[in-house]
């Protein structure tokens, strides 16, 4: 007769943190991101809002990303395993029982809440030396257009990933579904801000943040503090960093500093 063995502690512990980490992968780095991707490099084409060279800086676009996809698996999936231990503890369940709410409102009621506390970690990374080097491999972009937009070095993408993680899984108890749906919505604006194109949203442009808002943020300068909003504008508006962006200004970005070896501003230091 053959007994059944139970695994090992530890392999049970690799296997849910590998279990983790694939979860991880596939809700921030999921399909959403390619289809988006796609749509954004056809409107490129079609409506640009000004000539870009894209090979200038492709390669640096591509280490970009590739690094991203790594440090986001890497980063989340860590703080999801903290999570997950904090709720079997004394931190169990969510925060608020919002279960009878509809799945849309949940979602949005979460962008708007991650949407905050990302402003104030992007303003941290703009006023203190130490945390700018975070996110100074982000402002290295010269050509903007929506790949560009995917360079993050790892402790930006650790800062950026608490809220994203936490608040909707610990705060708001999110299911896989709803949180997939949240992450969607996170990659749209990262390309959209991002993109090269002629974006007229009427109206809407005074809440919503815009590609040309956005691209007033990388104009090159020290440390430029002003539009940092991520998905809403509302909080430049409230805490007095907007700036309307203007047109006969120069779209040129990138670092005025001296910019220090990419495998420095990868690591963020």
């Amino acid at each position: 007769m053959t007994i059944a063995r139970t695994p090992e502690p530890d392999i049970m512990a690799f296997e849910s943190m590998l279990e983790v980490a694939t979860a991880a992968l596939v809700q921030y780095q999921s399909w959403s991101i390619v289809l988006i991707a796609v749509a954004f490099a056809g409107l490129e084409l079609v409506i640009p809002h000004h000539p870009v060279n894209r090979r200038r800086e492709l390669t640096k676009d591509l280490v970009g990303a590739l690094a991203g996809v790594v440090f986001v698996t890497v980063c989340y999936s860590a703080i999801q395993w903290t999570v997950r231990l904090a709720s079997r503890g004394e931190l169990g369940g969510a925060v608020f029982e919002l279960g009878a709410l509809p799945s849309a409102i949940r979602v949005l009621m979460v962008v708007l809440v991650v949407d905050f506390c990302i402003y104030w970690l992007h303003r941290l990374m703009h006023h203190s030396a130490c945390f700018w080097r975070m996110h100074r491999w982000h402002h290295s972009i010269e050509e903007m257009y929506w790949f560009a937009g995917f360079r993050a070095s790892l402790p930006h993408i650790l800062l950026y990933g608490l809220p994203q993680v936490i608040v909707p899984s610990l705060i708001f108890d999110l299911s896989a579904f709803e949180l997939a749906a949240a992450a969607a919505i996170g990659n749209f604006v990262q390309v959209w801000t991002h993109a090269n194109i002629k974006a007229r949203i009427g109206p809407l442009q005074w809440l919503i943040v815009t590609p040309d808002y956005h691209r007033v943020h990388h104009r090159a300068s020290e440390r430029r503090a002003v539009n940092l909003g991520n998905v809403l504008t509302v909080w430049d508006r409230l805490f007095g960093t907007h700036e309307a962006p203007d047109s006969r200004r120069s779209d040129r970005c990138g670092l005025v500093e001296p910019r220090p070896p990419v495998w420095r501003m990868l690591l963020g230091i």
